[in-house]
């Protein structure tokens, strides 16, 4: 899964192996090898690979379909959902849910204006 979609997003983004490569701080070649189907060892070359794709690891290695699915850190919540107190719901406290996509977040402020509407 990681080596299509490595070629694809770089046929999308109309770059050679060669710049990808130097991006990320590896020759050419081993580049080469995570195309041809070999998987970084190191975790640190994903990261760099999916901010340089502009796409999330777990899309690259194929956990998720959509490369736009992104989790966004806490600390990058948007203002009115960390002043709404959401944080403190019990459900993501029980889930342990520290990160969510931007999906989440945007259903989270529609439910969170929805009970405030509510309880006016």
């Amino acid at each position: 899964m990681l080596s299509r979609r490595l070629k694809q997003l770089r046929e999308d983004k109309q770059v050679l192996q060669k710049d990808v490569a130097k991006h990320i701080g590896v020759s050419e070649r081993v580049y080469g090898f995570y195309e041809a189907g070999r998987f970084p060892k190191d975790e640190e070359v994903l990261k760099k690979l999916s901010q340089y794709f502009n796409v999330s690891v777990d899309y690259l290695v194929g956990n998720v379909d959509n490369p736009e699915y992104k989790l966004i850190p806490k600390s990058e919540w948007p203002k009115e959902l960390i002043e709404s107190g959401i944080e403190e719901l019990p459900i993501l406290k029980e889930y342990s849910i520290k990160d969510l996509t931007m999906e989440d977040l945007q259903d989270l402020i529609e439910v969170a204006k929805k009970i405030k509407e509510r309880h006016k």
